[in-house]
């Protein structure tokens, strides 16, 4: 006999029930709201919060929990702020807030001066800063800082609000947190980043209908990557909600999974957020087919989310006709021997929390029948 949790468990495990997605986005918001809270109170005092952000930030957590705002990249820093009461991640926490803010419509303006100066991790730089001022009118935000060595840097940008019923994914560039992210700094999005993203969100749509909410719900800004050579990459983290980092392919197949891919990531820390899915603390390394080499538990149930979510959407385009069997058997070759593999090291798990074997199960019942072993042609003769 299921339970309420199995239904909230079973819809971020994979498309199947939006009311149950629907509720699951409900505590979402109201946890958020807690920590809304939580973060005014204990860690707010520290930073030097525009004015404007911290009327929004109180306004959020008083009102009625609204997931729309608060499934946002610039929020995800303060479930780490009491974790990390770093001086430069608080004051990088800051800079994001005042950036919520101003997607949010308030206007504000905060000025801060340090000596001696400050790593900051502005939003398209890391710089060395001595002083700082942001100004917000609700309509554009206009950022000012005097760097280390007397450079002057300055950023303008106008609000692009959340596109509330059309839920689609938004495509621009997003301020840089740490100093790894140089590594595979975000390209600027240009005319030909914004029809591969269109494609990709066509073909969902129109070859798995289902995986379009999927997407659309939980997906809400894509941030491009530079692709190095043949590399291709993407990534999403769960102190970043709503953001997905990826390098934008030409081919709206390879889009249309990697989203989908990301998605699933995006719903997974939904999920954990609210209910843990490993035991914490337990410390448990099972082995990871696709990368070779042992990883922690969670880390392979995250994976096998993603790629499950992955076999199953190429499964429905072959279905639906928008993928050719030669085609579908070709992507489908790694998932195969994959799934399989995964799957066994996790049923075996000892540090999933029961949250995590409800989900695992949800999963594994569309999957089980995808994966069975190809029958041989002496099978089939017999037939």
């Amino acid at each position: 006999m299921s339970t309420p949790f199995d239904d909230l468990a079973a819809s971020a495990a994979c498309p199947g029930d939006p009311d149950g997605l629907a509720l699951l986005e409900s505590c979402a918001a109201r946890a958020w709201r807690q920590s809304l809270s939580v973060f005014l109170e204990r860690v707010a005092p520290v930073i030097a919060l525009p004015g404007g952000a911290a009327r929004a930030l109180r306004e959020l957590a008083e009102a009625e929990p609204d997931f729309e705002r608060l499934w946002h990249p610039a929020l995800g820093a303060l479930a780490q702020a009491e974790r990390q009461p770093r001086a430069g991640f608080l004051l990088a926490c800051a800079l994001e807030i005042a950036w919520h803010a101003h997607l949010s419509g308030v206007a504000g303006e905060w000025r801060a001066r340090w000596s001696p100066p400050r790593t900051l991790a502005l939003p398209d730089r890391i710089a060395d800063v001595r002083a700082l001022s942001v100004v917000a009118d609700g309509r554009t935000l206009t950022l000012k800082a005097a760097g280390a060595d007397g450079s002057r840097l300055a950023l303008s940008a106008a609000a692009a609000a959340w596109g509330g019923a059309g839920r689609s994914p938004v495509l621009a560039a997003y301020p840089v947190r740490t100093p790894d992210d140089r590594e595979q700094a975000a390209g600027e999005p240009d005319a030909a980043a914004g029809r591969a993203l269109a494609a990709g969100l066509a073909l969902i749509e129109q070859g798995a209908p289902a995986y379009g909410p999927w997407v659309r719900r939980l997906v809400r800004q894509v941030r491009p990557l530079r692709q190095s050579g043949c590399l291709v990459s993407s990534w999403s983290s769960l102190h970043y909600p709503g953001l997905v980092s990826m390098t934008l392919f030409a081919s709206p197949l390879d889009m249309a999974e990697t989203l989908v891919h990301e998605a699933s990531h995006q719903h997974f820390h939904l999920l954990d957020r609210l209910f843990p899915l490993s035991e914490r603390g337990a410390e448990e390394w099972l082995y990871s087919p696709v990368k070779r080499c042992r990883r922690p538990a969670l880390m392979l149930l995250l994976a096998y989310h993603a790629f499950g979510n992955v076999a199953l959407f190429f499964d429905a385009l072959r279905r639906n006709g928008r993928l050719a069997d030669a085609d579908w058997r070709h992507h489908m070759a790694d998932l195969r021997d994959w799934l399989p593999r995964m799957a066994a090291e996790l049923e075996r798990a000892r540090s999933l929390s029961p949250a995590g074997r409800r989900f695992l199960d949800a999963l594994q019942l569309p999957l089980r029948p995808l994966l069975k072993p190809a029958a041989s042609p002496i099978e089939e003769i017999a037939r």
